[in-house]
């Protein structure tokens, strides 16, 4: 995932400003994350349900299905059973708005980056001094490339290259 908007202009020096979300839109994020995650153990529960009864029909005799939630499981190795062994629970979550699913990917992303979150929220951060457009988005990959670490709280940026063609225009 990328940076929610990048401009792209002209500027006579290779640079970047970098906007990290505001504390109030991370709120937003962790609650869409978390409301992803209910929907998913909802679903979950609902199909655990199915397969208990199922079970119950079986008897002593029969094959029992194995079961979906098992206490004490995470919420990622939850997860991980449902791609891996219930592709018919798999399709009833993605019928989860997306907004939903991105926004908890963003927090684990985040989680997985090991910044200080609140450090960063609300702040910019200014890219400048770099001998090149190559290397500026070289550095660039750490704030809007896929395994950046600061990816999942950046907001925006703007990216200014010393490029011709760019004079006059400005790419959203």
């Amino acid at each position: 995932m990328t940076a929610s908007l990048t401009v792209i202009k002209y500027g006579e020096k290779p640079s970047a400003k970098i906007e990290f979300y505001n504390k109030k839109d991370w709120e937003i994020i962790e609650r869409t994350a978390k409301n992803y995650e209910q929907q998913v153990r909802e679903i979950a529960e609902k199909y655990q349900k199915e397969i208990d009864e199922s079970n119950k029909k079986v008897g002593l005799l029969g094959t029992k299905r194995e079961k979906l939630i098992k206490a004490g499981e995470t919420f990622e190795q939850l997860m991980e059973k449902i791609k891996a062994k219930f592709p018919e629970v798999g399709s009833n979550i993605q019928l989860i708005s997306e907004s939903f699913s991105g926004s908890y990917e963003i927090v684990q992303m985040a989680k997985r980056s090991n910044i200080d979150i609140n450090k960063y929220l609300d702040k910019t951060e200014n890219i400048s001094g770099v001998s090149s457009d190559v290397d500026l988005v070289g550095k660039l990959n750490e704030y809007v490339g896929a395994e950046g670490k600061f990816t999942p709280i950046t907001r925006n940026s703007i990216l200014e290259l010393k490029i011709d063609s760019l004079k006059g225009i400005e790419f959203n």
